[in-house]
């Protein structure tokens, strides 16, 4: 019996992206285990519009699934960010078996099954899913009420053993939203987050651990266990080819390019809601007349501050009340246009988070500062961004523009970098000061791996999506033009 396994995962929303499974996916022939292994309704243009639209519009991705025709669903940390109707609405509408064994309500399996069979020509097909157990540090109570996320590897090897000795599966796959705080070698890294543990998930008795959440993009065997991730978007999708012969099985992993697929086949009854949707993303909602609010590139915009840094931050600060703000970006992504649209704001803003206002210390903006200041590092006599953000994971959006203040980094080849002339008003910021900051969520709830945030006091929470108020603000004020404030320095330092 030969059988394939498609894995993707990550693909925000993206219509364009799940257009490119559904072509390639269409053209398979014989057996096929389809398996999204998470992140799929929060993340894109879509799903914002969807939002403010779910009167009008089922979501679309539902049509995605059913047509594609997945097969499992594994729940991924940003499906929740909407809320539990939100992410049941898409659960109870879609075909796919959602499969999550470490989401807990009261003493039950939240969604139902940790776990399935599927038996194809006599072969016995175990699939099991787990998504990732830090979604209560990204997430307010009340997004998630009642849930309990526990670490997949809580039990993992003996709830395995277990399954395999019950059914005696001939094939186990296990589809984690999470990634690998390890190295290339596999070897867990030292300094890491306990946010990904596929290291730990690694199991003799498995066949395949589909992973997910960090974007990358490999299929690679370990010992006798296949890996994989699938990147992001929908560009690539991981396929498995396995054939079942005389009692063995042979497994070969590859990529899969989709970019070039020939889009053929379209999503059957969401044409009126691309319509509408281009219709909100197309609106222009003001005019840029000063500095340009595009990224030029990702490591220089962020050794010197872009204008839509500022731009963001004042917006935060005058929404909040604040005197600090903090804010961050993407990876990628080109900025906004001088004809400034709602897609600009979108493409630019893709996640979502509400407003914070906290109460913060000189003393513990200083420690957040120092902790900022890690994203650079000297390598041969010249600045570059830290490597530690860039492998395993690219995480540039770790890093964070201050306004404000007036500081200054120095990078030290050395010894730790450091923190200098920081000021607020044209005076030396002391351990204590006291001022009021604004955060998306995402940083107060310890997104980031950051200390310091737990030292602040809440003043107030803005229910409004930080995208939206931007949305928003912009509007209203119909022309944009930034006072643009050279506030932040990084140089290198003699050590």
């Amino acid at each position: 019996m030969k059988l394939k396994i498609v894995q993707t995962s990550d693909v925000h929303g993206s219509l364009v992206g799940y257009k490119n499974v559904l072509n390639y996916v269409s053209k398979l022939e014989g057996h096929v285990i389809k398996i999204d292994s998470g992140d799929a309704i929060q993340g894109s243009s879509e799903m914002i519009f969807y939002k403010k639209n779910q009167n009008q519009f089922d979501n679309p991705i539902i049509n995605v699934f059913n047509e594609i025709a997945y097969d499992y669903y594994i729940p991924g940390n940003h499906d929740f960010n909407y809320g539990l109707e939100y992410l049941h609405n898409f659960t109870k509408k879609i075909h796919s078996k959602t499969l999550c064994h470490n989401v807990i309500q009261g003493e039950s399996n939240y969604f139902g099954s940790s776990y399935d069979l599927k038996i194809i020509e006599g072969v016995t097909i175990l699939i099991i899913g787990f998504t990732n157990h830090y979604v209560p540090k990204w997430e307010k109570e009340e997004t998630i009420p009642g849930l309990t996320f526990i670490n997949p590897v809580e039990n993992y090897h003996t709830f395995i053993s277990n399954l395999k000795e019950k059914y005696t599966p001939d094939l186990i796959i296990v589809a984690y939203h999470g990634g690998f705080n390890c190295d290339e070698n596999f070897q867990t890294l030292k300094n890491g987050s306990n946010e990904n543990v596929g290291c730990e998930l690694l199991n003799d008795d498995i066949d395949l651990l589909l992973t997910s959440h960090e974007h990358r993009l490999f299929v690679k065997k370990f010992n006798n266990l296949w890996i994989s991730q699938p990147g992001y978007k929908g560009v690539n999708l991981i396929q498995f080819d396995i054939e079942f012969k005389d009692g063995k099985k042979e497994i070969n992993g590859s990529v899969i390019d989709l970019e070039n697929v020939a889009a053929i086949k379209e999503f059957s009854g969401l044409d009126n809601f691309k319509k509408e949707n281009e219709k909100f993303l197309n609106q222009k909602i003001a005019r840029n007349i000063g500095q340009s609010l595009k990224f030029k590139d990702p490591f220089k915009d962020r050794l010197d501050k872009p204008a839509i840094a500022q731009l963001f931050n004042e917006i935060q600060m005058e929404t909040a009340g604040a005197n600090l703000s903090i804010c961050s970006f993407p990876n990628d992504v080109s900025g906004l246009n001088d004809d400034i649209t709602i897609r600009d704001v979108l493409e630019t803003y893709v996640f979502s988070n509400t407003l914070y206002l906290c109460k913060i210390n000189g003393k513990t903006l200083k420690k957040a500062l120092l902790e900022n200041a890690n994203f650079f590092k000297v390598y041969d006599h010249e600045i570059e961004i830290n490597k530690a953000f860039e492998n395993p994971k690219k995480m540039y959006f770790q890093y964070d523009y201050y306004e404000g203040i007036e500081y200054t980094i120095i990078v030290n080849k050395y010894v730790s970098n450091e923190i200098v002339d920081l000021k607020f008003n044209g005076f030396e910021v002391n351990d204590n000061m006291s001022f009021l900051i604004a955060m998306n969520s995402y940083r107060y709830l310890g997104g980031g791996y950051q200390t310091w945030q737990r030292d602040l006091e809440v003043i107030k929470e803005y229910p409004i999506d930080v995208a939206e108020m931007i949305i928003d603000y912009i509007t209203r004020e119909q022309y944009i033009k930034v006072n643009f404030k050279d506030n932040i320095k990084v140089l290198k330092g003699m050590n």
